[in-house]
Protein backbone atom coordinates (compact mmCIF):
# COMPACT_ATOMS: atom_id res chain seq x y z
CA UNK A 1 0.00 0.00 0.00
CA UNK A 2 2.43 2.17 0.91
CA UNK A 3 4.89 1.63 -2.15
CA UNK A 4 1.46 2.46 -4.18
CA UNK A 5 0.76 6.13 -2.33
CA UNK A 6 4.97 7.02 -3.49
CA UNK A 7 3.52 6.04 -6.52
CA UNK A 8 0.39 8.33 -7.24
CA UNK A 9 2.37 10.77 -5.04
CA UNK A 10 5.19 10.75 -8.08
CA UNK A 11 2.86 10.96 -10.83
CA UNK A 12 1.26 13.88 -9.46
CA UNK A 13 4.50 15.36 -9.14
CA UNK A 14 4.91 14.78 -12.80
CA UNK A 15 1.47 15.98 -13.56
CA UNK A 16 2.17 19.38 -11.29
CA UNK A 17 5.72 19.57 -12.77
CA UNK A 18 4.41 19.70 -16.69
CA UNK A 19 1.30 21.75 -16.30
CA UNK A 20 3.91 24.56 -14.14
CA UNK A 21 6.05 23.94 -17.26
CA UNK A 22 2.84 24.60 -19.35
CA UNK A 23 1.88 27.74 -17.61
CA UNK A 24 5.47 29.19 -17.98
CA UNK A 25 5.19 28.54 -21.55
CA UNK A 26 2.07 30.20 -22.33
CA UNK A 27 3.18 33.33 -20.35
CA UNK A 28 6.53 33.51 -22.42
CA UNK A 29 4.48 32.92 -25.48
CA UNK A 30 2.16 35.69 -24.67
CA UNK A 31 0.60 38.43 -22.52
CA UNK A 32 0.04 42.34 -22.09
CA UNK A 33 1.82 45.38 -23.15
CA UNK A 34 0.54 48.43 -22.20
CA UNK A 35 -2.87 49.01 -23.46
CA UNK A 36 -2.20 46.08 -26.24
CA UNK A 37 -1.92 42.17 -26.15
CA UNK A 38 0.61 39.97 -27.57
CA UNK A 39 1.51 36.11 -28.54
CA UNK A 40 3.91 34.36 -30.41
CA UNK A 41 3.69 31.51 -32.98
CA UNK A 42 4.88 29.93 -35.69
CA UNK A 43 7.83 31.95 -35.91
CA UNK A 44 5.84 35.42 -35.65
CA UNK A 45 5.02 37.49 -33.02
CA UNK A 46 1.37 39.03 -33.26
CA UNK A 47 0.42 42.74 -31.43
CA UNK A 48 -3.25 42.96 -31.22
CA UNK A 49 -6.56 44.37 -28.84
CA UNK A 50 -9.38 42.51 -27.96
CA UNK A 51 -12.69 43.64 -29.83
CA UNK A 52 -12.70 46.75 -31.34
CA UNK A 53 -10.34 48.26 -28.58
CA UNK A 54 -7.67 50.71 -29.68
CA UNK A 55 -4.45 50.73 -27.83
CA UNK A 56 -0.73 51.14 -27.93
CA UNK A 57 1.96 49.13 -26.87
CA UNK A 58 4.05 50.19 -23.81
CA UNK A 59 7.61 51.77 -24.52
CA UNK A 60 10.94 50.69 -23.67
CA UNK A 61 14.56 51.25 -22.92
CA UNK A 62 15.95 48.43 -24.68
CA UNK A 63 14.93 45.17 -26.32
CA UNK A 64 15.61 43.30 -23.33
CA UNK A 65 13.26 44.84 -20.88
CA UNK A 66 10.32 43.57 -23.68
CA UNK A 67 8.28 40.82 -22.86
CA UNK A 68 8.94 39.32 -25.30
CA UNK A 69 12.52 39.34 -25.67
CA UNK A 70 13.46 36.00 -25.09
CA UNK A 71 10.90 34.41 -27.75
CA UNK A 72 12.22 33.20 -31.26
CA UNK A 73 10.43 35.13 -34.15
CA UNK A 74 11.15 36.32 -37.70
CA UNK A 75 7.75 38.39 -38.40
CA UNK A 76 6.20 40.72 -36.31
CA UNK A 77 2.11 41.16 -37.14
CA UNK A 78 0.19 44.18 -35.46
CA UNK A 79 -3.47 43.92 -36.16
CA UNK A 80 -6.17 46.43 -36.93
CA UNK A 81 -6.86 48.80 -34.10
CA UNK A 82 -3.32 49.36 -32.63
CA UNK A 83 -2.32 52.76 -32.42
CA UNK A 84 1.06 52.95 -31.61
CA UNK A 85 3.95 50.83 -31.51
CA UNK A 86 6.69 52.17 -28.31
CA UNK A 87 10.09 53.19 -28.06
CA UNK A 88 12.79 49.93 -28.40
CA UNK A 89 9.94 47.45 -29.14
CA UNK A 90 12.65 45.38 -31.88
CA UNK A 91 15.81 47.16 -31.63
CA UNK A 92 18.52 45.37 -32.93
CA UNK A 93 16.23 42.04 -32.97
CA UNK A 94 18.16 41.12 -36.18
CA UNK A 95 15.95 38.01 -36.53
CA UNK A 96 12.82 40.11 -37.88
CA UNK A 97 12.61 39.88 -41.47
CA UNK A 98 9.41 41.71 -42.57
CA UNK A 99 6.62 43.26 -40.24
CA UNK A 100 3.04 44.07 -41.40
CA UNK A 101 1.66 47.68 -40.03
CA UNK A 102 -2.22 48.09 -39.71
CA UNK A 103 -4.05 51.32 -41.27
CA UNK A 104 -4.80 52.43 -37.89
CA UNK A 105 -1.39 53.49 -36.77
CA UNK A 106 -0.37 56.81 -35.73
CA UNK A 107 2.97 56.38 -33.67
CA UNK A 108 6.02 54.52 -34.27
CA UNK A 109 8.71 55.07 -31.26
CA UNK A 110 11.94 55.65 -31.21
CA UNK A 111 14.94 53.36 -32.30
CA UNK A 112 11.42 50.72 -32.89
CA UNK A 113 12.96 48.76 -35.85
CA UNK A 114 16.26 49.98 -35.70
CA UNK A 115 19.08 47.18 -36.25
CA UNK A 116 16.20 44.43 -37.72
CA UNK A 117 16.74 42.88 -40.62
CA UNK A 118 13.97 44.14 -42.84
CA UNK A 119 14.00 44.56 -46.70
CA UNK A 120 11.28 46.97 -47.18
CA UNK A 121 8.44 48.42 -44.88
CA UNK A 122 5.02 49.60 -46.19
CA UNK A 123 4.29 52.98 -43.93
CA UNK A 124 0.76 54.21 -43.60
CA UNK A 125 -1.34 57.18 -44.21
CA UNK A 126 -3.15 57.83 -40.90
CA UNK A 127 0.60 57.19 -39.10
CA UNK A 128 1.33 60.88 -37.64
CA UNK A 129 4.82 60.33 -35.50
CA UNK A 130 8.05 58.69 -35.97
CA UNK A 131 10.52 58.68 -33.23
CA UNK A 132 14.34 59.18 -33.16
CA UNK A 133 16.05 56.64 -35.39
CA UNK A 134 13.35 54.69 -36.25
CA UNK A 135 14.65 52.55 -38.74
CA UNK A 136 18.37 53.10 -38.09
CA UNK A 137 21.18 50.41 -39.13
CA UNK A 138 18.55 48.29 -41.11
CA UNK A 139 21.62 46.86 -43.26
CA UNK A 140 18.77 44.95 -45.34
CA UNK A 141 16.28 47.69 -46.09
CA UNK A 142 16.26 48.66 -49.52
CA UNK A 143 12.72 49.94 -50.04
CA UNK A 144 10.00 52.11 -48.28
CA UNK A 145 6.30 52.60 -49.46
CA UNK A 146 5.29 55.82 -47.76
CA UNK A 147 1.79 56.73 -47.58
CA UNK A 148 1.95 58.56 -44.22
CA UNK A 149 -0.21 61.30 -45.23
CA UNK A 150 1.05 64.16 -42.85
CA UNK A 151 3.65 62.98 -40.82
CA UNK A 152 6.15 64.39 -38.07
CA UNK A 153 9.41 63.11 -36.92
CA UNK A 154 12.16 64.32 -34.15
CA UNK A 155 12.99 67.51 -34.85
CA UNK A 156 17.03 68.37 -35.63
CA UNK A 157 19.71 66.77 -37.92
CA UNK A 158 20.29 63.85 -34.86
CA UNK A 159 16.84 62.46 -35.34
CA UNK A 160 17.54 60.78 -39.02
CA UNK A 161 14.94 58.21 -39.16
CA UNK A 162 16.29 55.68 -41.56
CA UNK A 163 20.46 56.13 -41.02
CA UNK A 164 22.66 53.86 -42.52
CA UNK A 165 21.01 51.80 -44.71
CA UNK A 166 20.93 50.53 -48.20
CA UNK A 167 17.74 52.71 -48.98
CA UNK A 168 17.64 52.90 -53.07
CA UNK A 169 14.23 53.32 -53.44
CA UNK A 170 10.90 55.29 -52.22
CA UNK A 171 7.47 54.95 -53.44
CA UNK A 172 5.18 57.78 -52.11
CA UNK A 173 1.23 57.16 -52.31
CA UNK A 174 -0.62 59.91 -53.88
CA UNK A 175 -2.13 60.97 -50.80
CA UNK A 176 1.10 62.07 -48.88
CA UNK A 177 1.01 65.99 -48.03
CA UNK A 178 3.93 66.50 -46.46
CA UNK A 179 7.61 64.63 -45.64
CA UNK A 180 8.85 64.83 -42.33
CA UNK A 181 12.18 66.43 -41.30
CA UNK A 182 15.11 64.14 -42.35
CA UNK A 183 12.75 61.21 -42.88
CA UNK A 184 14.70 60.19 -45.94
CA UNK A 185 18.56 61.63 -45.31
CA UNK A 186 21.94 60.61 -45.84
CA UNK A 187 20.17 57.19 -47.78
CA UNK A 188 21.26 55.82 -50.95
CA UNK A 189 18.62 57.04 -53.06
CA UNK A 190 19.11 58.07 -56.28
CA UNK A 191 15.98 58.96 -57.44
CA UNK A 192 12.42 59.99 -56.23
CA UNK A 193 9.43 61.40 -57.73
CA UNK A 194 7.10 63.07 -56.01
CA UNK A 195 3.21 63.32 -56.38
CA UNK A 196 1.22 66.31 -57.14
CA UNK A 197 -0.12 66.03 -53.38
CA UNK A 198 3.29 66.61 -51.53
CA UNK A 199 2.45 70.81 -50.38
CA UNK A 200 6.02 70.52 -48.00
CA UNK A 201 9.23 69.07 -47.94
CA UNK A 202 10.38 68.99 -44.38
CA UNK A 203 13.71 70.17 -43.29
CA UNK A 204 16.69 68.02 -43.93
CA UNK A 205 14.09 65.51 -45.58
CA UNK A 206 17.09 64.50 -48.44
CA UNK A 207 20.09 65.86 -47.29
CA UNK A 208 23.07 64.10 -47.81
CA UNK A 209 22.16 61.57 -50.18
CA UNK A 210 24.87 61.72 -51.78
CA UNK A 211 23.39 59.56 -54.74
CA UNK A 212 20.34 61.26 -55.26
CA UNK A 213 20.42 62.81 -58.69
CA UNK A 214 16.62 63.07 -60.11
CA UNK A 215 13.68 64.48 -57.96
CA UNK A 216 10.69 64.35 -60.01
CA UNK A 217 7.96 67.34 -59.78
CA UNK A 218 5.42 67.72 -62.08
CA UNK A 219 4.33 71.26 -63.36
CA UNK A 220 1.30 70.41 -61.81
CA UNK A 221 2.35 69.76 -58.05
CA UNK A 222 1.10 72.06 -55.45
CA UNK A 223 4.71 71.56 -53.53
CA UNK A 224 4.82 75.42 -52.22
CA UNK A 225 7.99 74.90 -49.08
CA UNK A 226 11.23 73.32 -49.38
CA UNK A 227 12.57 73.45 -45.88
CA UNK A 228 16.28 74.27 -44.70
CA UNK A 229 19.12 71.69 -45.96
CA UNK A 230 15.70 69.82 -47.54
CA UNK A 231 18.64 68.79 -50.34
CA UNK A 232 21.52 69.95 -49.05
CA UNK A 233 24.52 68.02 -50.20
CA UNK A 234 23.14 66.09 -52.46
CA UNK A 235 25.93 66.34 -54.66
CA UNK A 236 24.87 64.56 -57.79
CA UNK A 237 21.47 66.31 -57.81
CA UNK A 238 22.12 68.57 -60.92
CA UNK A 239 18.13 69.66 -62.04
CA UNK A 240 15.48 69.99 -60.29
CA UNK A 241 11.80 72.05 -61.57
CA UNK A 242 9.84 73.42 -59.07
CA UNK A 243 6.11 74.29 -59.66
CA UNK A 244 5.05 77.86 -60.38
CA UNK A 245 3.11 78.12 -57.36
CA UNK A 246 6.17 77.50 -55.21
CA UNK A 247 6.83 79.98 -52.10
CA UNK A 248 9.68 78.95 -49.69
CA UNK A 249 12.51 77.92 -49.80
CA UNK A 250 14.52 77.01 -46.33
CA UNK A 251 18.03 77.27 -45.40
CA UNK A 252 20.86 76.03 -47.06
CA UNK A 253 18.08 74.13 -49.11
CA UNK A 254 20.29 73.25 -52.10
CA UNK A 255 23.48 74.01 -50.97
CA UNK A 256 26.37 72.09 -52.20
CA UNK A 257 24.26 70.31 -54.89
CA UNK A 258 25.24 70.29 -58.59
CA UNK A 259 22.38 72.34 -59.58
CA UNK A 260 23.29 75.04 -62.83
CA UNK A 261 19.95 76.38 -63.51
CA UNK A 262 16.56 77.03 -61.29
CA UNK A 263 13.43 79.02 -62.41
CA UNK A 264 11.71 80.91 -59.36
CA UNK A 265 8.45 82.76 -59.88
CA UNK A 266 7.39 85.92 -58.34
CA UNK A 267 5.11 83.48 -56.11
CA UNK A 268 8.66 82.87 -54.31
CA UNK A 269 8.36 85.07 -51.46
CA UNK A 270 10.96 83.80 -49.06
CA UNK A 271 14.34 82.50 -49.65
CA UNK A 272 16.32 81.25 -47.12
CA UNK A 273 20.14 82.22 -46.34
CA UNK A 274 22.91 79.98 -48.46
CA UNK A 275 19.80 78.76 -50.14
CA UNK A 276 22.45 77.72 -52.99
CA UNK A 277 25.81 78.34 -51.22
CA UNK A 278 28.32 76.52 -52.73
CA UNK A 279 26.40 76.09 -55.51
CA UNK A 280 27.71 77.42 -59.57
CA UNK A 281 23.31 77.97 -59.85
CA UNK A 282 22.03 80.56 -61.94
CA UNK A 283 18.11 81.81 -61.53
CA UNK A 284 15.73 82.62 -63.70
CA UNK A 285 13.45 84.90 -62.61
CA UNK A 286 11.53 88.17 -63.32
CA UNK A 287 12.47 91.67 -62.32
CA UNK A 288 9.11 92.06 -60.24
CA UNK A 289 9.98 88.60 -58.25
CA UNK A 290 11.58 88.63 -54.61
CA UNK A 291 14.37 85.81 -55.96
CA UNK A 292 15.79 88.80 -57.75
CA UNK A 293 16.14 90.83 -55.18
CA UNK A 294 17.52 88.03 -53.16
CA UNK A 295 19.90 87.47 -55.55
CA UNK A 296 21.55 91.30 -55.46
CA UNK A 297 21.51 90.72 -51.57
CA UNK A 298 23.22 87.40 -51.72
CA UNK A 299 25.45 87.70 -54.89
CA UNK A 300 23.79 84.78 -56.49
CA UNK A 301 23.85 84.71 -60.56
CA UNK A 302 20.64 85.36 -62.02
CA UNK A 303 18.59 86.34 -65.35
CA UNK A 304 16.21 88.63 -64.70
CA UNK A 305 13.08 88.58 -67.36
CA UNK A 306 10.55 91.44 -68.06
CA UNK A 307 8.46 91.91 -64.59
CA UNK A 308 5.75 89.05 -64.98
CA UNK A 309 2.73 91.57 -64.16
CA UNK A 310 0.82 89.02 -62.29
CA UNK A 311 -0.07 86.68 -64.93
CA UNK A 312 -1.79 83.73 -63.46
CA UNK A 313 -2.25 81.43 -66.25
CA UNK A 314 -4.34 78.50 -65.25
CA UNK A 315 -3.72 78.55 -61.76
CA UNK A 316 -6.22 76.11 -60.11
CA UNK A 317 -6.57 75.60 -56.23
CA UNK A 318 -5.55 72.95 -54.00
CA UNK A 319 -8.81 73.60 -51.37
CA UNK A 320 -11.14 75.78 -53.03
CA UNK A 321 -12.12 77.34 -49.98
CA UNK A 322 -14.34 80.54 -51.61
CA UNK A 323 -16.45 81.21 -54.75
CA UNK A 324 -17.64 83.84 -56.22
CA UNK A 325 -21.18 85.16 -55.89
CA UNK A 326 -20.70 88.08 -57.91
CA UNK A 327 -18.35 89.53 -59.90
CA UNK A 328 -18.85 93.11 -62.14
CA UNK A 329 -16.79 95.82 -63.68
CA UNK A 330 -17.59 99.51 -63.99
CA UNK A 331 -15.03 102.37 -65.01
CA UNK A 332 -15.12 105.70 -63.25
CA UNK A 333 -13.20 108.45 -65.04
CA UNK A 334 -10.94 105.94 -66.84
CA UNK A 335 -10.32 103.87 -63.63
CA UNK A 336 -11.75 100.44 -63.68
CA UNK A 337 -13.24 99.20 -60.58
CA UNK A 338 -14.51 95.46 -60.01
CA UNK A 339 -16.75 94.81 -57.58
CA UNK A 340 -16.65 91.13 -56.22
CA UNK A 341 -18.83 89.00 -53.70
CA UNK A 342 -17.50 85.41 -51.89
CA UNK A 343 -20.08 82.77 -50.52
CA UNK A 344 -18.03 83.72 -47.19
CA UNK A 345 -16.47 86.29 -45.86
CA UNK A 346 -12.61 86.68 -46.00
CA UNK A 347 -10.26 86.82 -42.95
CA UNK A 348 -6.53 87.23 -43.78
CA UNK A 349 -6.83 86.05 -47.70
CA UNK A 350 -6.18 88.58 -50.54
CA UNK A 351 -7.71 89.47 -53.78
CA UNK A 352 -5.53 88.86 -56.99
CA UNK A 353 -6.67 90.82 -60.12
CA UNK A 354 -4.98 90.40 -63.27
CA UNK A 355 -5.78 92.59 -66.45
CA UNK A 356 -5.47 91.00 -69.73
CA UNK A 357 -5.58 93.03 -73.35
CA UNK A 358 -7.59 91.90 -76.00
CA UNK A 359 -4.20 89.75 -77.00
CA UNK A 360 -4.25 87.87 -73.85
CA UNK A 361 -1.25 89.46 -72.51
CA UNK A 362 -0.97 91.15 -68.74
CA UNK A 363 -0.62 94.53 -69.00
CA UNK A 364 -1.44 95.42 -65.13
CA UNK A 365 -2.29 93.33 -62.06
CA UNK A 366 -3.72 94.43 -57.99
CA UNK A 367 -3.21 91.59 -55.37
CA UNK A 368 -5.57 92.86 -52.85
CA UNK A 369 -5.04 92.01 -48.90
CA UNK A 370 -8.37 91.37 -47.06
CA UNK A 371 -8.67 93.57 -44.13
CA UNK A 372 -7.69 91.85 -40.74
CA UNK A 373 -10.41 91.17 -38.85
CA UNK A 374 -13.44 92.48 -40.79
CA UNK A 375 -14.69 88.95 -42.17
CA UNK A 376 -16.43 90.93 -45.27
CA UNK A 377 -17.42 88.93 -48.33
CA UNK A 378 -17.22 91.60 -50.99
CA UNK A 379 -14.89 93.85 -51.84
CA UNK A 380 -13.94 96.83 -54.45
CA UNK A 381 -10.62 96.62 -56.35
CA UNK A 382 -9.80 99.65 -57.98
CA UNK A 383 -7.26 99.49 -60.73
CA UNK A 384 -5.10 102.27 -62.36
CA UNK A 385 -6.21 104.25 -66.03
CA UNK A 386 -5.87 100.85 -68.07
CA UNK A 387 -7.49 102.06 -71.20
CA UNK A 388 -6.32 98.57 -73.12
CA UNK A 389 -7.52 96.39 -70.67
CA UNK A 390 -10.14 93.82 -72.38
CA UNK A 391 -10.74 91.73 -69.53
CA UNK A 392 -9.56 90.57 -66.18
CA UNK A 393 -8.94 87.32 -63.83
CA UNK A 394 -9.73 87.41 -60.18
CA UNK A 395 -8.92 84.59 -57.74
CA UNK A 396 -7.98 84.42 -54.29
CA UNK A 397 -4.78 83.56 -52.28
CA UNK A 398 -4.91 82.19 -48.75
CA UNK A 399 -2.25 84.65 -47.87
CA UNK A 400 0.22 87.20 -48.60
CA UNK A 401 2.74 84.94 -46.99
CA UNK A 402 2.15 81.80 -48.74
CA UNK A 403 0.18 82.63 -51.81
CA UNK A 404 -1.49 79.40 -52.34
CA UNK A 405 -4.96 78.99 -54.56
CA UNK A 406 -7.92 78.80 -52.78
CA UNK A 407 -10.92 79.78 -55.13
CA UNK A 408 -11.22 79.41 -58.90
CA UNK A 409 -10.05 81.82 -61.40
CA UNK A 410 -13.14 84.23 -62.15
CA UNK A 411 -13.18 86.19 -65.92
CA UNK A 412 -15.44 89.67 -66.42
CA UNK A 413 -14.89 91.12 -69.46
CA UNK A 414 -14.18 94.71 -69.40
CA UNK A 415 -15.82 97.59 -71.48
CA UNK A 416 -14.60 101.25 -72.56
CA UNK A 417 -17.86 102.71 -70.93
CA UNK A 418 -16.96 105.51 -68.69
CA UNK A 419 -20.02 104.91 -65.65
Amino acid sequence: MKRKIKFLIAISAAVMLLCALAVTASAQSSGQTGEVYFSVSGGVLNIFTTGTNKGATADYTSYASTPWSDQDFTSVKIGENVTGIGNYCFHNKTAIRSVELPSTLRRIGNYTFAGTSLSSVTLPEKLTDIGYGAFNNCKNLSLVFYNAKNCKTANGSNSIVIFGSPLKNVILGSTVQSIGDYMFAATSLTSVTLPDSVGKIGDGAFAQCASLATVGINSTSKLYSVGDRAFSKCTKLANISLPKMMTEIGDEAFASTAITSLNLTYHVTKIGADAFEGTNVTINTTTDAYACEYCKLYGVKYVANPASYGDIGTVTPSVEQYKFEDATVSRYNGKITIFVKFDSPLSKECVHVAYYNSNDRVVDYIILPAAEGMNLDHMYVYGNDISNAAYAKIFVWDSLETLRPVSQIKRVEITNKNS
